[in-house]
């Protein structure tokens, strides 16, 4: 994925199961995140659903539980290809979490039997190959926004996105995203990006047609469009009849 591609836009799941999926796979999404923290999902459910997902030629991101060592391994164990780490605000700390995404001698990642590997049937395979995860660091505080450009030279990143309400809600405006404190923090995180080749991301948590378009004409182009629940209450909800 680079800038000069087209928009990515994604699929956000927290509690769909294999056939909800499975479906949703043969919509036009590019890739499906499966949220580890605030879905329900645990490892079992990420191996199935990853395996449907990447069947489908989509790839599969999971949203990490916390932006830890422990859930790195895990989630690419289970079959995750891309990873989606929240509240990253320091370089040097995601220096440290990128080592465990690679296999030595590029990284340190832990070798074992897991679900990626189908259970040791192509460990040698991934072992000799470069693979990395697409890697989307998740902008969520001004911390996070005072130390960017330093996170932005990390070569690894492939896109960065913006978690709205917990970055409204770091700067004292929870949900309010016409709030100043918030909309000009957009503004700096675009001019800020616009110097890198990485991918400019936005999580629209309600899904709006309008939205998308202005958001992808705002130069946003890793966006995540909706959730299952919200899909779900915008296409389901019972007309007045009355």
């Amino acid at each position: 994925m680079s800038k000069k591609s087209n928009t990515f836009i994604g699929f956000w799941c927290q509690f769909f199961d294999q056939f909800a999926i499975s479906s949703v796979c043969s919509l036009n999404y590019d890739w499906i995140a499966l949220d580890m923290e605030h879905g329900i999902y645990n490892y079992k459910d990420i191996s199935i659903l990853s395996n449907i997902i990447s069947s489908h030629n989509k790839i599969p991101f999971v949203r990490l539980i916390e932006s830890n060592s422990i859930n790195i391994q895990r989630s690419l164990d289970s079959g995750a290809k891309g990873l989606i780490l929240p509240m990253i605000e320091d370089s040097e700390n995601l220096i440290s979490l990128i080592s465990k995404m690679k296999y030595p001698p590029f990284g340190n990642r832990s070798v074992g039997y897991a679900n990626s590997n189908q259970f040791g049937l192509n460990l040698n395979k991934n072992l000799n190959s470069k693979f990395k995860p697409y890697l989307v660091i998740q902008i969520e505080s001004e911390k996070g926004i005072d130390n960017l450009e330093n996170l932005l030279k990390i070569k690894e990143i492939d896109a960065i996105m913006v978690g709205p309400y917990d970055l409204s809600a770091s700067l004292g405006c929870p949900g309010d995203f016409k709030n100043k404190k918030f909309t000009n923090s957009l503004k700096k995180i675009n001019q800020i990006i616009k110097k890198s080749p990485k991918l400019n991301g936005y999580h629209i948590v309600e899904p709006n047609e309008l939205e998308l378009k202005n958001k992808i004409k705002d130069g946003y182009n890793f966006i995540a469009y909706g959730t299952d629940s919200s899909f779900i209450r915008l296409k389901f909800s019972l007309p007045k009849y009355t």
